[in-house]
């Protein structure tokens, strides 16, 4: 991969070296101080956040690649770490990604690659100026609330920036098959672990103090697995995006065998992790993706509407099938497969109304406060820091809840903009760049912005950048 920083600082050589050098002593002393007063996580921040800042003065891709493979093992890198100092909720290491996320930004500006040239950018922008000044909102419960809601709300969307200068066509397609795919097999092999042979001892311990509260199970012969990640939903996600890419790679007929074969082995483990919803949505996204392979809009619907049908006919079929497997198995793999299954017995439908109440509650919560709660109200800052706060645990509900009409209106724009982007960098490339970011999109739909989910939250809005990048330049005739 080329560098983008190809200039060295303006220093000397002899200057740069004693600089180097000066920097490790203090690294040294200060990791010893640390582990000497017990500060093991903050030790470990501080190691990794050098690394990935270090990588950033050599090669910008590979903190790019450093930073989202670093945010892929959070979870269960905080959860090792147990054994040395216990669990830490204002855990230090939860501060690399947005400091990384930060430093980036800055280098696209120095840089000189961030230019408000697109009208995407001038939205996203609005938006960020709107989720600012939501920082002070006195609403929310006091300032640290904004403070830390910023950090789960504001800085992700720092990596739309950063994909917006460093990304092009050939890096994406690094970063899915080379990053994101081979991490969520390995994940998956971690989660067909946790099925078949239960928690390791230090996630059980992480898990035991904070059962009642976990919604990956209550017993601990039948948890459901989250493999590296925090939690299930970042978990099969992740895996459900790795899926598109490969399904991206069999539509466009390129390492059809491979990539058939880890596709099919990321379904697996989606099925047997128990949760629904990724699954139903993934399937769509894989339908949507091979209706748009259609040459013109015209055959686009005809192609859906088959799509949909053989899709239902396919998921009812197997759910039924596995349904009647389901008994040759036990623990959780026949809870995560009984709870598959409950989607043809109408538990799904009932899933679908409590979603449906919660965008009816953000609706009267919105009319109450048409301006806005406060950029830390939807998110675990103000249950911390404040008195608490409410979310619909949809992202565009939440916008208007938190951000009021003004910012709810705003990031629309930016999720229907981005849309029509994404199609339009389809209808014209028809690359498998294309397909994948189309599919992404259209899987994480109401779930751009998830606080708590550290790496799919980056994910998406890099993409985004990406995406924008890439349509900007072919605009340009610099593509």
């Amino acid at each position: 991969m080329p560098s983008v920083l190809d200039k060295s600082p303006d220093v000397n050589r002899q200057l740069q070296a004693i600089l180097v050098g000066l920097g490790v002593l203090a690294g040294g002393a200060l990791l010893v101080t640390l582990v000497i007063m017990g500060q093991v996580r903050a030790a470990f921040a501080v190691v990794v956040l050098a690394i990935l800042l270090g990588l950033a003065r050599i090669n910008v891709y590979w903190a790019i690649l450093g930073s989202f493979g670093f945010l892929t093992i959070l979870g269960d890198f905080r959860r090792w770490i147990m054994p040395f100092e216990g669990w830490s909720e204002a855990d230090p290491l939860l501060v690399v990604g947005p400091v990384v996320a930060v430093v980036l930004w800055v280098v696209a500006i120095t840089s000189k690659r961030v230019a408000l040239d697109t009208p995407l950018s001038k939205w996203i922008l609005l938006l960020m100026a709107i989720m600012t000044v939501h920082i002070f909102n006195p609403l929310q419960g006091g300032l640290m609330v904004g403070i830390t809601g910023a950090v789960f709300m504001l800085v992700p969307l720092l990596w739309y920036w950063v994909g917006k200068s460093f990304g092009s066509e050939e890096f994406l397609e690094t970063f899915f098959f080379r990053l994101i795919v081979p991490l969520a097999c390995l994940a998956a092999l971690f989660g067909f672990y946790q099925v078949f042979f239960g928690y390791p001892e230090y996630q059980l311990e992480w898990w035991r103090p904070r059962a009642h509260e976990m919604v990956i199970g209550r017993d601990e012969d039948t948890l459901r697995p989250l493999s590296v990640f925090p939690n299930i939903a970042e978990y099969t996600r992740y895996l459900s995006v790795a899926l598109l890419a490969c399904a991206a790679l069999v539509l466009r007929k390129r390492s059809v065998l491979l990539a058939s074969a880890a596709g099919v082995f990321l379904f697996i483990a989606l099925l047997v992790s128990g949760v629904r919803g990724p699954v139903v949505f993934s399937l769509f996204s894989i339908a949507l993706m091979w209706t748009i392979l259609g040459r013109s809009v015209s055959v686009w619907v005809p192609r859906l509407a088959i799509a949909v049908v053989i899709g239902l006919f396919g998921l009812t079929f197997g759910l039924t099938q596995v349904q009647e497997g389901a008994v040759h198995f036990d623990g959780t793999v026949q809870t995560a497969l009984e709870r598959q299954t409950g989607v043809l017995e109408g538990t799904g439908g009932g899933t679908i109304a409590i979603h449906l109440n919660l965008i009816n509650i953000a609706a009267y919560r919105t009319a109450q406060q048409p301006l806005g709660r406060g950029t830390g109200y939807t998110t675990r800052a103000a249950g911390r820091y404040g008195e608490g706060g409410w979310s619909s645990e949809k992202d565009f509900t939440d916008m208007f809840i938190a951000f009021g009409i003004p910012g709810g209106i705003v990031y629309l724009i930016v999720l229907a903009y981005t849309g029509l982007l994404a199609v339009r960098y389809w209808l014209r490339e028809r690359n498998t760049v294309g397909l994948i970011v189309v599919g992404v999109l259209v899987f994480a739909v109401f779930g751009w912005i998830q606080p708590g989910q550290y790496v799919m939250t980056p994910i998406i809005w890099f993409c985004v950048g990406c995406l924008d990048r890439i349509v900007s330049s072919r605009a340009d005739g610099k593509g």
